[in-house]
């Protein structure tokens, strides 16, 4: 009863204990009935139809970008802080209240501690090169989680990092530099109080989606519109911007030929002009040159006439000049001679004067002179002597007396020189006088003679004059013409010279203003050439650009407006797979619960059977004494109901307790949810008991109820044994003769006790029936990521295109593509379909794979049938689909299935094969049939790609490189599925445990039940047996013959059970994107044979113990 009750209560109470738990955290923070997400973002013609939605509680809008984390290939959702809507759950630290500052969520507090700065790259938008975010680097100051990702193992795709989520954070609204919102969140009234997991909160929240869905029907094509439309009128704007440069650098270019043209021009002009200037000029100064030949004639003329004048005149003023000089010297000569002969005369008479004078004194002085004259030389050195005498002693008297002698003979010795001169003149003189005398007379003579010839020359000079006179007259005549004939020249050289320097200024400035025309020209001749090749790439870049936009353009596709429910947002794999695995719990709950009550049933109607004959002799005397039935009855109904719900109320606080731990426990670690809420279930409780009542009570009331109907003196009587019957065996004479006697002895008590047999055989075949399904489980779900990802699926990614992306972004992913670290890869056409469908009917998400080359496909997917094995061919009309899609939609090849494009369109197929596939949905077509499907010609926009290394680093490290590109979309991981199939299958297999174990447990309680009860009712005949002779282990082997033979029966029909069994729950609880290998092996079967192997060897050793230490006699004399 412990182990049904435990089974039943706890796998009835743990999905409504998962969901209550999640229920109630989801109303705590308010989390969104409804997300809207646009790939275009949300304008406020889309608010306005989201705001038009009725029974909203609460709308609020919020951006969100995918970012990489600076040195690392991690992908983090960068996100408005929420306000009203799905609120955070503040973890530590605080929420960001400026620009700088984010919140990381809890998963990263171990990689970022508070206050340290968190770097993003942010990957610009391949349409706009654009991008979100206002910074790149922010501090953290706070960890959140939100109720919209409830677990960090598959967070989701993303468009940044490896292409899956590793992360989340939020910052302020004001981070993101956008004109419009990402996302909606809406919140309903009517919903409010609804359990989130019920039908009738699903109803609700379909019924708004629908409505929503309808608000927003026509929003795509106008979104389009718009953007194209804007983008449109940036391109025309650019083009004429283009067109603008391109005439500009034209009419430069022009400008700058006529220019040259005109500056050609202007030299040729100028050249003209100085020819024509060189020509007047020379004309003129021809004309100047002769005026001026015959000015210089008249000049020379002029000058000869005034030379003779000049001459003449020079002569006739020479001659009154010598005239006068003549005159004057004439006159000097008289005046001459008369003072010579007065100065004659005067000397003569001081002469004879002095003479007499100085011929006395000379005489006189003869002697002292010649005295003097013989010491003449020893007189300066004699008083230069003394002179230093007196200097070296003045009071010498001697040497002053000396010095005052030689004094005086050197003054008297230049007396008498003066004397002797004096003498000596007037000798001189008067030898010459006679000379003077006779000079005299001659003077005279030559006076005279001077005189006449002066009186003559006066006498020329007078007709000269005359002559003189007249040529001056006739010169100055001659001289007024010529003076008016030089002022003609002149004032006609002074015209000529203005005229031709005033043309020569014009050519020069012409010329200076053509040089510097010439220059600029040259000068911006140079800068247009120097700028040209920049302008002409410039223009050919923006012409490719403007190519490339128009090209854009061209492909964009239609946006879409994805309304989500919480199990259909981005983030909620984590939602999904929450409910999921408590849907299995419940999933579960409607089989193993029906099986345990019913082996425990079994193993309680044989336990009181048993029970009842025991007492059935204390049963009649009790009646014999008067008892009634219902007396007698209570003895066994109270025990079967004390130990029933002994063992009930022990399962049910266990299943409340134990079971909701166990299988929470198994996943909660991936999961951000709070603990557990454990709630008791007065519902599922009051079952419990119920059937422990009706397993432990009922069985046991039966049974007394049968027994008392005999009168109580045949209650006091040992049970009389039954009529004996030949068995099937017998009938079979040459089989039956060749058995031996223990053989035939355990054939014949196989169908004595026929209750017993069936309870055995019913009790071992639910016991392996639940071990074959566990561990068939165990097996279906741990080889089918192997079975996929290893043989089925030979790609490690799928990388999707930009639609948008310029052939040079492409040439990157072309290049990339080719690089050492990429192995294979394979041209398809991409897309991600989708079509409702399962229990709940959630959107169905369907990888579409249109390979370009059929043949290259088998290389990368491997499509077979999972039955027959038989690889399937695409067709040329048609889909195959993957074997879960399949059956979640209940298809069939050659029906028709329905999906909604990416572009929102309803397309349809046939089903022309179905493929083996265990993860995800897949549907695969050949080119011919993709374009019968979507009537449009068929074009690649991915890549299947297979890494020379596998591995999860290489895998995100080649994602990451892949996505750093512009021009790739987005890159596909199978690793990002198999994580969140892991935590599935990871807390499925903790049940499936959980669920061997009590399989296990209830084997060994009902193996060693029956056999107690066998050997206990048959302890008399095994004494017996004993005392004839039979040895313990031959006595053992007696009865358990038919425990080992029942219990072979029991394990071959559990074995059909229990694949019978493992088959339902492949059916109902995988999740629906999920499908469990139904494959069985051998090991499945050996398992549990050995498991039940061992429980059999285990207990016929504890049958030999009892054996051996039975007392016989006792056991022979019971019945007395």
């Amino acid at each position: 009863m412990a182990l049904g009750s435990f089974a039943l209560v706890g796998l009835f109470v743990t999905g409504p204990d998962m969901r209550a738990t999640g229920a109630a955290y989801f109303a705590a923070h308010d989390l969104a009935d409804l997300t809207v997400i646009s790939d275009y973002g949300l304008t406020s013609d889309d608010v306005a139809a989201i705001d038009g939605v009725t029974g909203a509680s609460a709308i609020e809008y919020g951006s969100f970008k995918d970012v990489t984390v600076d040195g690392t290939t991690q992908a983090v959702r960068v996100m408005s802080a929420p306000a009203d809507v799905s609120r955070l759950e503040l973890v530590g630290g605080r929420m960001p209240e400026t620009d700088d500052e984010i919140a990381l969520d809890s998963n990263l507090a171990g990689t970022f501690a508070l206050g340290d700065t968190f770097g993003v790259t942010e990957k610009a938008d391949a349409l706009s090169d654009a991008t979100s975010l206002t910074r790149n680097a922010f501090t953290v100051v706070g960890y959140v989680d939100s109720p919209e990702i409830l677990s960090f193992v598959n967070m989701g795709q993303s468009t940044a990092g490896a292409g899956s989520l590793a992360g989340y954070a939020v910052v302020d609204q004001g981070v993101f530099d956008a004109d419009v919102y990402t996302l909606a969140r809406l919140r309903f009234s009517d919903a409010a109080g609804l359990d989130p997991y019920s039908d009738a909160y699903r109803d609700v929240v379909q019924a708004h989606k629908d409505e929503l869905q309808g608000l927003l029907a026509a929003r795509p094509q106008e979104r389009l519109d718009e953007v194209r439309a804007s983008g449109q009128q940036e391109v025309d704007d650019a083009q004429a911007q283009l067109d603008d440069a391109q005439a500009r650098l034209d009419d430069t270019s022009a400008q700058l030929s006529d220019a040259s043209a005109q500056l050609d021009d202007a030299a040729a002009q100028i050249a003209a002009a100085k020819e024509e200037l060189a020509s007047s000029a020379s004309a003129g100064q021809a004309q100047l040159d002769a005026a001026h030949e015959r000015l210089a004639s008249a000049a020379g003329q002029l000058s000869s006439a005034r030379a003779q004048l000049d001459a003449s005149k020079g002569q006739t003023d020479e001659g009154a000049r010598q005239l006068a000089d003549g005159q004057a010297e004439l006159a000097s000569q008289k005046a001459g001679l008369d003072g010579q002969q007065a100065s004659f005369d005067q000397a003569a008479a001081a002469y004879e004067q002095g003479w007499e004078s100085v011929s006395a004194g000379w005489q006189a002085s003869q002697g002292a002179w010649a005295q003097l004259d013989a010491v003449r030389d020893q007189i300066p050195a004699q008083v230069d002597h003394w002179q230093a005498a007196v200097a070296a002693d003045p009071t010498d008297d001697e040497a002053t007396t000396q010095l005052a002698a030689w004094t005086q003979r050197q003054d008297q010795l230049a007396q008498l020189d003066e004397l002797k001169a004096s003498y000596d003149q007037l000798a001189a003189f008067a030898g010459s006088r006679d000379d003077l005398a006779q000079q005299l007379a001659q003077a005279h003579a030559a006076y005279d003679a001077a005189a006449a010839t002066l009186s003559q020359k006066s006498s020329e000079l007078a007709d000269a004059r005359v002559a003189y006179d007249a040529g001056e007259e006739t010169y100055a005549q001659n001289y007024a013409d010529y003076q008016d004939g030089v002022t003609a020249y002149q004032t006609a050289l002074a015209s000529y010279r203005q005229q031709l320097s005033a043309a020569s200024d014009q050519i020069l400035d012409a010329q200076s203003q053509l040089d510097a025309g010439r220059r600029e020209y040259e000068d911006n001749l140079d800068a247009f050439n120097e700028a040209l090749p920049d302008a002409q790439s410039q223009i050919t870049d923006a012409a490719a650009e403007l190519a490339a936009a128009r090209a854009r353009l061209e492909r964009l596709t239609m946006p879409s407006y994805e309304t989500d429910t919480r199990r259909e947002a981005p983030g909620s794999q984590a939602y999904a797979t929450y409910d999921t695995i408590s849907q299995i719990v419940d999933s579960l709950a409607r089989v193993f619960p029906v099986l345990l009550y019913l082996v425990a049933a079994l193993v309680t109607l044989s336990t009181m059977t048993r029970m009842v004959d025991e007492e059935r002799v204390n049963s009649g005397t009790l009646k014999a004494l008067g008892y009634s039935d219902a007396d007698i009855a209570k003895k066994f109904v109270l025990y079967g109901a004390l130990a029933g719900g002994a063992g009930a109320a022990l399962g049910i606080v266990a299943g409340h307790t134990l079971m909701p731990w166990i299988v929470y426990t198994a996943y909660g670690h991936a999961f951000t949810l709070p603990p557990i809420q454990l709630g008791f279930y007065p519902g599922i409780t009051a079952i419990a008991l119920a059937l422990a009542a009706v397993c432990s009570v009922l069985p046991a009331f039966v049974a007394v109820k049968r027994e008392l109907l005999a009168r109580p003196a045949e209650l006091l009587l040992p049970k009389p044994p039954r009529g004996g019957s030949k068995i099937f065996l017998e009938r079979l004479t040459p089989v039956w003769r060749r058995m031996s006697f223990t053989h035939k002895v355990t054939a014949r008590n196989l169908f004595r006790y026929k209750q017993r047999m069936l309870m055995t055989v019913l009790g071992v075949a639910g016991a392996v029936c639940m071990l074959v399904a566990g561990f068939g489980v165990q097996h279906s779900i741990s080889k089918m990521g192997t079975r996929q990802f290893d043989e089925l699926l030979n790609y490690d990614m799928i990388v999707a295109r930009t639609p948008t992306a310029t052939d040079s972004q492409l040439t990157d992913v072309d290049d990339l593509l080719e690089s050492d670290a990429v192995a294979a890869h394979a041209p398809v056409r991409y897309e991600s379909v989708s079509r409702e469908g399962g229990a709940n009917q959630d959107r169905q998400d369907i990888t579409l794979l249109v390979p370009q080359d059929d043949a290259a496909l088998c290389d990368y997917v491997l499509l077979n049938d999972r039955t027959s094995g038989a690889t399937l061919a695409l067709p040329d009309e048609g889909a195959v689909i993957s074997e879960r899609l399949a059956s979640l939609l209940g298809l069939q090849v050659g029906d028709t299935l329905d999906f909604t494009a990416t572009d929102g369109g309803a397309r349809s197929t046939t089903v022309a094969g179905i493929t083996e596939m265990y993860m995800g949905h897949f549907m695969f077509m050949s080119r011919e049939a993709y374009e019968a499907c979507y009537g449009a010609d068929f074009s690649s926009n991915a890549d299947l790609v297979r890494l020379c290394d596998g591995s999860t680093t290489s895998v995100e490290d080649e994602s990451a490189h892949f996505m750093d590109l512009a021009g790739v979309r987005g890159v596909v991981q199978n690793t990002a599925l198999e994580d969140q199939i892991n935590t599935v299958v990871t807390s499925l297999d903790m049940i499936m445990t959980v669920l061997i174990v009590v399989a296990t447990l209830l084997g060994i309680v009902i193996m060693y039940n029956l056999t107690n009860l066998n050997v206990s009712e048959r302890m008399r005949e095994l004494s017996t047996i004993k005392v004839l002779g039979f040895h313990t282990n031959e006595a053992t082997m007696y009865i358990y013959r038919e425990t080992i033979a029942l219990t072979a029966l029991g394990l071959l029909a559990g074995y059909a059970l229990g694949v019978a069994l493992h088959e339902y729950i492949l059916v109902v609880v995988p999740p629906d994107e999920v499908m469990f290998n139904p494959a069985l092996s051998a090991i499945e079967f050996a398992v549990p044979a050995a498991v039940v192997a061992a429980i059999t060897v285990v207990l016929y050793f504890v049958v030999v113990y009892r054996l051996r230490h039975v007392d016989m006699l006792e056991a022979l004399k019971s019945v007395e």
